[in-house]
């Protein structure tokens, strides 16, 4: 408990701009870890917007923003809130993301890991997203 109290005291002495700093710095040095701890060829943020998926933080992917397809789901977000990953293993084999602009194109995702990014036990804002060329 102190330990969050001398937190908040220092946290507050700091201005709002090097506080955001702090924390983005923090965010790319997790981000970074991850891509080297998992090895994976391609990874991004996905955030949901109406139109799309907003991608942050990518690692191996060109994009930076992917529509939302016409009557399919998007292999960046299932649209489920639950705080569970969903991995595909093979995504050109699988019906529902074949089509996919991540699988038919750059970066050709095969193995997907989808981790859900929660703000409460049921919101998801949008997911980790780890990428293979090959799949598993």
């Amino acid at each position: 408990q102190n330990g969050a109290i001398l937190g908040e005291q220092a946290e507050q002495s700091l201005s709002p701009l090097l506080i955001n700093k702090i924390k983005a710095s923090a965010a790319r040095a997790a981000f970074v870890k991850t891509i080297e701890h998992y090895d994976f060829p391609a990874c991004c943020l996905a955030f949901a917007t109406p139109l799309g998926m907003k991608l942050t933080g990518r690692h191996g992917i060109d994009v930076s923003f992917v529509e939302h397809p016409v009557d399919k789901k998007s292999i960046l977000f299932h649209g489920v809130n639950r705080n569970l990953p969903i991995i595909i293993y093979d995504a050109l084999k699988d019906e529902r993301y074949c089509h996919d602009a991540l699988v038919v194109g750059p970066p050709y995702a095969r193995f997907f890991i989808v981790v859900p990014i929660m703000l409460s036990q049921h919101t998801c804002i949008g997911t980790l997203c780890l990428m293979d060329t090959k799949p598993r």
